[in-house]
């Protein structure tokens, strides 16, 4: 793999780590007495964020990288949500919701820019500005429609 596409890969899951942050502390998290480990919970998702960019990077260049990229982020992201204190379902439930939000914010993407640049998704994966763009607007997407569904509604 070049190392462009590894840079873009880092970039992508720390985006998304970022995502899942502001989404549990603004679903789960009330007060900051709400963690489990308190300031531990930065390097759980450092940890969390280096193990995800290895596996997804390692598994960049195999036919297998459809299915490893999203059981990967599931993986992390609920074992995320386990930091916080709360009951088991609502966080299986919120993590399941943010995958979902991850998964069609990026396959959304996909499909417009594929419509708008004339080229298949496979195609537009192996170009690399195409490859970052299509990251970028996905994960900010994501990270949209996270904030409008954690943020209070107007009274």
């Amino acid at each position: 793999m070049r190392f462009e596409f590894f840079v873009i890969q880092a970039i992508s899951v720390l985006l998304e780590m970022i995502v899942t942050y502001s989404y549990f502390e603004a679903l789960l998290s009330n007060e900051r007495n709400n963690r489990k480990y308190s300031e531990k919970t930065i390097l759980f998702y450092l940890f969390v964020f280096i193990v995800l960019t290895a596996i997804q990077s390692a598994a960049r260049d195999t036919r297998d990288n459809i299915f490893v990229a999203p059981i990967s982020l599931a993986t992390g992201i609920i074992l995320i949500s386990f930091i916080y204190i709360g009951e088991w379902k609502n966080k299986i439930s919120l993590s399941i919701l943010l995958l979902l939000i991850f998964i069609l914010s990026e396959l959304g993407t996909g499909m417009i820019m594929s419509m708008f640049s004339h080229k298949s998704m496979q195609g537009m994966e192996n170009n690399l500005l195409l490859h970052f763009q299509g990251m970028f607007v996905s994960k900010m997407t994501a990270f949209i429609i996270c904030l409008l569904y954690t943020s209070p509604s107007p009274r």
